[in-house]
């Protein structure tokens, strides 16, 4: 499973080798920008709050750059951290039938290849999307909320309503994950929520909070009230 991750994943991942050698096909193929070229770099090695202490302001295309480059290029990790269990202890067990037990990243491969992937969103340097276990003879259809977290090139963290319990990435986070590999160009990306607010007015602020507790009513208003006082008073440590 991991070899076909690597192939799979070599095309995103590679840099200015990327153009297939020897092709003899006559294709010609576009230089990285500059831009691309540095973001990547600084993708790669620094954790964003570390770019924006040096830099007084960070231009947004360099920000979107810098952003769109973070996540993992290669599907080897991915597939490290979904199929451990392949060959181990269990592997003695015999039939096809273990490799869905086993191998959360071949299920998560037909996952994304039946188009079971939807709603995928990057803010920052957080991914989400929705994705669906289609109904069997023994179980309704499951529509699964994922999130991804990650830094400099590495996934951090990562939740999925299905509930798995287990140390792998479950077969919805591989789906998602490699729905961005694979696709890139068709997520749709935001910068961190930071610097769209820091690019606000004060009425678009007073308007984004009263929306967001509007649509958000349950769940977000006992918060938004505590932080409210919180802020409203000159002693609180949060105005410290």
């Amino acid at each position: 499973a991991c070899r076909q991750g690597q192939r799979a994943g070599g095309v995103p991942c590679g840099g200015a080798g990327s153009a297939p050698g020897g092709s003899g096909n006559g294709k010609t193929h576009n230089p990285e920008s500059l831009l691309d070229i540095a973001a990547r770099r600084v993708a790669e090695k620094w954790p964003f709050q570390r770019v924006e202490e040096r830099f007084e302001r960070i231009p947004e295309p360099v920000q979107r750059r810098i952003v769109y480059w973070s996540f993992p290029r290669s599907e080897k990790e991915i597939c490290m951290y979904s199929s451990f269990n392949a060959g181990g202890e269990e592997s003695g067990s015999s039939g096809d039938n273990n490799d869905e037990t086993q191998l959360p990243f071949l299920r998560g491969v037909t996952l994304l290849e039946g188009g079971w992937v939807d709603n995928v969103l990057q803010v920052g340097f957080h991914l989400s999307g929705t994705v669906t276990d289609p109904a069997t003879p023994s179980s309704p259809e499951l529509v699964c909320s994922v999130s991804v977290s990650f830094d400099r090139c590495k996934i951090t963290a990562v939740t999925c309503t299905c509930g798995n319990k287990d140390i792998f990435y479950c077969a919805h986070v591989v789906a998602l994950s490699l729905y961005r590999v694979r696709k890139p160009e068709q997520v749709k990306l935001h910068l961190p929520i930071s610097e769209t607010l820091f690019q606000m007015s004060r009425d678009q602020l007073q308007k984004f909070v009263q929306y967001l507790i509007s649509v958000h009513h349950t769940e977000v208003l006992p918060t938004a009230q505590k932080l409210a006082d919180e802020i409203l008073s000159q002693n609180s440590e949060i105005n410290q």
